[in-house]
C-alpha cells in the first residue's frame, strides 16, 4: 500500500462513529475526528507481534493487497472467487481492529467469534461487503461506522442489551466499501447494481471493476445513513 498512500506525517484519515438512529430523520454525516495514518494503516495497539507479522500481515494483507491496489485507482479488474474472499477476510480484519479500540459494549464482533476468525478465519454468518467506486476527493481516506441494536417483529428474542449490528464504511483512495454485520437480523439495502459490487456473500465468481457508474459524495452520505435509512423505511426496530 506504500506505493498509492505513502507514509508521511501529513498523512491522516477521518474517522466517525454514528450511535443509535434518530427515529424520524436521517442524522447527517458528522464531521468527525481526525487521526493519524490512512484508513489502510489502522493498527490494533495491543496486538501480539506474532500476529501482526504473521498471518495478519502475509496472509490477510497479502492476500488482499493485488486486488485492492486495483480498486483504489480505479484500474481495470476483475474479482475472482478468490480474489472476493480474500478481500471480504481483510475488511473483516479491518473492522475486528476497529472495534477492539472501543468499549465492549460498543463492540458487535464477541470474542467468541474474534477467536474463530483467528482460528480458521471464520466469516461472520450475516455479514455483507460491497464495493463502490467514488469520484469525491473527500471521501478518499474516511471511516464511519454506525452501531445499533435491532431486532424483527418474526424475532423479537433477539432484543438485547448492547449493539448486535453495524455498517462500517471505509473510503480508500477510489474505493468505498460498504461492510454489514449483524448478530440479529439481515437487511437488504437494495444497491443498485449500476454503481455497486457486491463481494459477501458472493454472487457471482467474476467480477467486473470498475462498476458502470461512481457514487457522488452526497450518495457516500447515503451510504453511511444506509442502516438508518434501512431502519426507517422497514419493520425492523431499533432500541
Amino acid at each position: 500500500m506504500r506505493r498509492y498512500f505513502p507514509h508521511s506525517p501529513h498523512a491522516g484519515r477521518i474517522e466517525a462513529v454514528i450511535h443509535p438512529t434518530h427515529k424520524d430523520k436521517p442524522l447527517p454525516f458528522p464531521p468527525g475526528t481526525r487521526r493519524h495514518g490512512t484508513t489502510t494503516t489502522m493498527t490494533m495497539k495491543s496486538v501480539c507481534r506474532r500476529c501482526n507479522n504473521g498471518w495478519m500481515s502475509s496472509e490477510i494483507e497479502g492476500g488482499a493487497i493485488n486486488p485492492l491496489k486495483k480498486l483504489i485507482v480505479s484500474e481495470n479488474a476483475t474479482l475472482t472467487t478468490e480474489d472476493q474472499i480474500a478481500l471480504t477476510r481483510w475488511f473483516v480484519l479491518k473492522t475486528m481492529v476497529l472495534e477492539h479500540g472501543m468499549s465492549t459494549k460498543d463492540r458487535v464482533n464477541s470474542l467468541d467469534q474474534c477467536h474463530k476468525f483467528y482460528e480458521d478465519r471464520s466469516i461472520p454468518d450475516v455479514l455483507q461487503v460491497w464495493l463502490f467506486r467514488c469520484v469525491d476527493t473527500k471521501w478518499s481516506s474516511v471511516l464511519t461506522r454506525h452501531c445499533t441494536q435491532i431486532w424483527s417483529d418474526e424475532a423479537p428474542h433477539l432484543k438485547g442489551t448492547y449493539p448486535n449490528t453495524h455498517t462500517v464504511l471505509m473510503g480508500i483512495g477510489d474505493l468505498l466499501a460498504f461492510v454489514f454485520q449483524s448478530r440479529s437480523v439481515n437487511i437488504d439495502f437494495g444497491f443498485d447494481d449500476r454503481v455497486a459490487c457486491r463481494v459477501h456473500p458472493i454472487g457471482d465468481d467474476n467480477i467486473a471493476w470498475p462498476p458502470p457508474a461512481a457514487i457522488s459524495g452526497r450518495g457516500a452520505e447515503n451510504l453511511a445513513d444506509a442502516l438508518g435509512g434501512a431502519i426507517r423505511a422497514s419493520k425492523i426496530h431499533e432500541s
